[in-house]
């Protein structure tokens, strides 16, 4: 599983921390900013990375293929954001406490609950099944299907058989965020079945 950008943030976070009063009286007044102020956004999940990736990597022992995976990382980033607009302080002394202890029960809870929602358990054998097919096509069919693709689809097709790439390194290579390359590469395995169920 990729974390590198989790992970780089996770260099500079608090680490495996303690939950304190003071702790949770920072990080509050932190997210109540965040939720207005990118910088600050990104500040505080610079400081909760190092527990993020813990998170994550919990998904390891799913039964995910790797496509899913990926989309472990990204969704995370998504949740985070998530808990900062459904945390409501609870003022004490006039100070907003609340959201350390709010995002440590929450996060991997609405973490579980939004891979839940997009994972398909038939998903992973009709991703291997539909590539397996589709590495069977050779030479001149190759290009002869390219031409039932957009350009960058075609070009991501080759990397992949041609060069042998992943869809991470072809996703660097052409220069396109790697979730767009994945959302591309379900695209033309759907193409292929087409194709291959055509030409008999």
């Amino acid at each position: 599983m990729d974390t590198n950008w989790l992970s780089d943030l996770a260099s500079n976070s608090l680490g495996d921390f303690d939950v304190t009063e003071g702790l949770d009286i920072e990080l509050s007044a932190l997210a109540i900013r965040a939720r207005y102020d990118e910088d600050i956004a990104w500040q505080l999940l610079e400081r909760l990375a190092w527990k993020i990736v813990r998170f994550v990597r919990r998904f390891q022992y799913w039964d995910l293929d790797p496509f899913e995976l990926d989309d472990v990382v990204q969704e995370s980033y998504l949740v985070y954001r998530e808990t900062l607009q459904r945390w409501r302080p609870r003022p004490v002394n006039g100070i907003a406490t609340g959201y350390l202890y709010f995002f440590l029960k929450a996060f991997p809870h609405r973490l579980a609950e939004a891979v839940r929602r997009w994972r398909r358990p038939t998903r992973v054998p009709m991703i291997r099944e539909r590539w397996n097919a589709l590495a069977t096509i050779e030479g001149s069919r190759v290009e002869d299907f390219c031409r039932n693709l957009a350009p960058e689809d075609a070009t991501l097709l080759r990397l992949r058989l041609t060069r042998g790439l992943s869809v991470p390194l072809a996703a660097e290579t052409m220069g396109l965020p790697r979730r767009t390359a994945y959302r591309r590469w379900h695209h033309i395995l759907e193409m292929g079945r087409e194709y291959l169920r055509e030409a008999g």
